[in-house]
């Protein structure tokens, strides 16, 4: 009876405060939409260029497929209805969580870091891998319709034992997922944008979204491999004629969605040990066929990734390659960074073949801030690199110069990323938010032109 008792208020809480961000969020949502604008109009750069992505990407069949209107507005609440409560419970509980610990941190009394105290170890390494994987899963999962269609089985396998929802814990969790769902989608009605989104937004002092910045990483990521795709001759044989290789791979799924191993190209994966055999014990568990997918643990911080490529791997390094780094690089320290980008350099040239290197990065003015220095701290995982977007990207330009790379693609500019990428409300507004998250880069070494023809 008690325990009862205590589930009803917990509930009337629930609601009252979910009621609450709801209301704040309608009242403020012209305002957001005003600021989203400028943000937007702020961040055309003139130096952006996008030599490596901009046909693909502009193809209308597959510009048409990602912003279709309303695509994401049955999936991102019906989805959370879909699965076991005790999942949807986790993923509907962290805009609440990002709410309530903002509250508590603004509240809480900063104390300054001391110089020792500022490296916290990263938690990917140790059993059960890394969270933020866990967290970019679900901002994927988040579109049932969109790029990553294998997104939503991966997060319902490895979320599906976090708790137990034949207990009063599962059934308080269920319950309060569909009022946390059932209160998310009224957010939809009375705003037309995404809940989580007009969180992180607030939560990055108005810089970025938390769901919409995440579905374009994963579009572009997506073109970049397709425009390296047919940037190979094709064979006649059915030898290999190129190189994938998913430097921190997470819960990435190109490996297996996107036919690779059918058009001439080998696949690899490379993360730290924890991660890495997490993901391999979900896709075990959904039957995903692996066969064609080389897997490499490896600790950035401490070991050579090409070293354990070819140890662990049967990988040619005399074909084209193509390196995806997708949302690793805000986790290594810079030497780290320029150390991977000189043995992209360091092996094209040996070889005298075509790599790039595609990668991610944040915005130092949201990403470097107290808040949220201490919040990936606390959580084992803490950013080391950002760079500002003020600084044109002179920062990123330095260290490929440095590293003998050329930039072959800079793209920084909200407006175009929110173009390709982001889907549409049906009177053509935008339902997310990109605004400031950071950019995309593409370096690389092209082989000379009497190389390539041999």
């Amino acid at each position: 009876m008690k325990q009862t008792l205590h589930t009803k208020w917990l509930m009337r809480l629930l609601l009252l405060f979910q009621f609450f961000a709801s209301t704040i969020a309608f009242l403020a949502h012209q305002h957001l939409h005003k600021r989203n604008v400028c943000f937007i109009r702020s961040c055309i750069r003139s130096h952006d260029i996008s030599y490596f992505t901009d046909e693909i990407a502009n193809e209308p069949s597959r510009k048409n497929a990602r912003t279709r209107p309303d695509a994401s507005t049955k999936s991102i609440f019906l989805y959370l209805v879909q699965l076991n409560g005790s999942i949807a419970s986790f993923v509907t509980g962290i805009p609440i969580g990002i709410i309530a610990t903002t509250i508590l941190v603004a509240l809480e009394k900063s104390k300054p870091s001391s110089k020792t105290s500022s490296v916290t170890a990263n938690v990917s390494t140790s059993k059960g891998g890394s969270r933020t994987a866990i967290l970019a899963l679900w901002g994927r999962a988040q579109q049932a319709n969109g790029p990553d269609e294998f997104a939503t089985l991966l997060l319902q396998q490895q979320l599906s034992n976090a708790f137990g929802s034949n207990t009063v814990q599962g059934q308080l969790q269920t319950a309060t997922a569909l009022a946390c769902s059932a209160m998310s989608r009224l957010n939809y009605q009375l705003t037309r944008g995404v809940f989580e989104d007009q969180v992180g937004f607030f939560a990055t002092l108005g810089n970025t979204g938390l769901v919409t910045p995440l579905q374009c990483r994963t579009c572009w990521f997506d073109d970049c491999v397709e425009a390296f795709v047919r940037r190979i001759p094709a064979s006649d044989t059915t030898a290999a004629t190129g190189n994938v290789v998913i430097l921190g791979s997470g819960y990435d799924t190109r490996c297996y969605r996107m036919n690779l191993q059918q058009r001439g190209i080998q696949c690899y994966e490379i993360d730290a040990p924890g991660t890495l055999a997490e993901k391999q014990t979900v896709l075990r568990n959904l039957d995903i066929d692996t066969v064609s997918t080389s897997y490499v643990p490896c600790d950035f911080e401490s070991q050579d990734w090409f070293q354990q490529l070819l140890t662990q791997s049967s990988f040619n390094a005399s074909l084209p390659t193509l390196l995806i780094w997708e949302g690793v690089t805000m986790y290594l320290s810079r030497k780290s960074i320029i150390k991977i980008l000189q043995s992209v350099s360091d092996n094209a040239r040996l070889q005298q073949t075509s790599w790039y290197i595609a990668f991610d990065f944040i915005n130092k003015d949201w990403a470097m801030s107290s808040f949220w220095s201490n919040a990936m701290k606390r959580v084992g995982e803490p950013f080391q690199f950002a760079v500002s977007l003020k600084s044109e990207g002179e920062v990123l330009r330095d260290m490929l110069k440095y590293c003998r790379l050329e930039m072959l693609e800079y793209l920084t500019n909200t407006e175009e990323l929110s173009r390709r990428y982001s889907q549409e409300h049906w009177q053509g507004r935008k339902v997310g938010i990109v605004g400031r998250y950071g950019g995309f880069v593409v370096a690389g070494y092209e082989a000379p032109k009497e190389e390539k023809d041999k």
